[in-house]
């Protein structure tokens, strides 16, 4: 948690959340309840948890504080041994960080990934009941919970292999997130980019589209748009994308980086070194922001500002294997 908080500036997310205590908190039980759900019954699950907020009212969201509640009595009348304690704690300094408390509800209430470390403990957990429930000592019951262990597991190995069916590859996964959550832009967002990085550049547009269909102030959205329509040509909508994504979102340095391509291409190279320089002044520890502003450097004939550039990158990812091949390839042409 302190990592976490030292890392994003916060514990639950990445944006400072501006509501009051009572907007902060509402939607807590429901999310607890929702993770012991994917982790002891994983039904139903993706890739994406649309957006639920609107999904219930106020009265309706402060119900599961009952569910959540008849838990904990549970809890503290039922368990005594200090190990199973030890696996509840666990689980729930896992889960806090991602409630959200600190940060806005902007996206999905709840992800999967994020229940992947609190099932830990609370498999041990469910493993010392379910074993508990095999060896009662009447020999019908038993052989009753020894079948309900099998069943349970059967379920749910089927569950996961048809869920992880999906993560096959991005394409598969994309997919899932557009018949999941169809009116967000993600799952056509990364259909785009899968299309994009195979060199598919007009099915990348038209998927790009469809996700500004469904959300035209998404700044990744945005963000993926202007480098697409950049790679397609199209440099009208490509600065469009950009500057609307800087109005909305000034300090993503995505636009910048795109805006100061273009500009190159333009023949504007005022423009872009000015874009490229922002792009590196608001994301100084970003290495592609420095990659990028080394190419621009070059471009033009500065070709010292550019290998300084390129020098910043490598010294931020030192394992990049294409710098390095860059920065070779810049010494050699220098030395001839």
């Amino acid at each position: 948690m302190c990592i976490r908080d030292s890392v994003l500036g916060v514990l639950g997310g990445y944006a400072n959340y501006e509501g009051g205590i009572f907007s902060r908190f509402i939607y807590v039980p429901y999310t607890i309840c929702r993770y012991i759900q994917n982790i002891l019954f994983p039904i139903g699950l993706s890739p994406l948890y649309a957006n639920e907020q609107g999904s219930f009212s106020t009265i309706s969201w402060l119900f599961w504080i009952l569910p959540l509640g008849l838990m904990a009595v549970f809890l503290i009348r039922k368990m005594r041994k200090r190990i199973l304690w030890f696996f509840i704690i666990w689980a729930a300094l896992f889960i806090l960080p991602v409630l959200r408390i600190f940060s806005a509800h902007s996206g999905a209430l709840w992800a999967d990934r994020f229940a992947y470390i609190p099932t830990v403990g609370t498999s041990i957990i469910l493993g010392y009941y379910l074993d508990k429930l095999a060896n009662w000592k009447s020999r019908h019951l038993g052989k009753i919970g020894a079948i309900a262990i099998i069943t349970y597991f059967t379920i749910f190995f089927i569950v996961g292999f048809e869920y992880s069916f999906w993560w096959r590859n991005d394409f598969m996964n994309s997919r899932r997130l557009i018949m999941d959550a169809p009116s967000s832009p993600m799952g056509y967002v990364g259909m785009a980019e899968d299309f994009r990085d195979i060199g598919e550049i007009d099915s990348a547009y038209a998927y790009i589209q469809m996700a500004i269909e469904r959300d035209s102030t998404a700044p990744y959205t945005l963000a993926i748009a202007s480098e697409i329509a950049f790679q397609k040509n199209d440099y009208e909508k490509a600065i469009e994308y950009a500057e609307n994504l800087i109005r909305m979102k000034s300090s993503f340095s995505k636009p910048y980086i795109t805006l100061s391509r273009v500009y190159l291409v333009m023949e504007d190279t005022a423009k872009a070194v000015n874009y490229s320089q922002k792009a590196v002044d608001i994301s100084p520890f970003n290495p592609f922001t420095h990659s990028n502003h080394s190419e621009i450097m070059i471009a033009i004939g500065d070709t010292i500002a550019g290998i300084e550039s390129l020098q910043n990158a490598m010294k931020l990812l030192p394992d990049n294997e294409m710098f390095r091949r860059r920065y070779k390839y810049i010494v050699n042409c220098i030395s001839k």
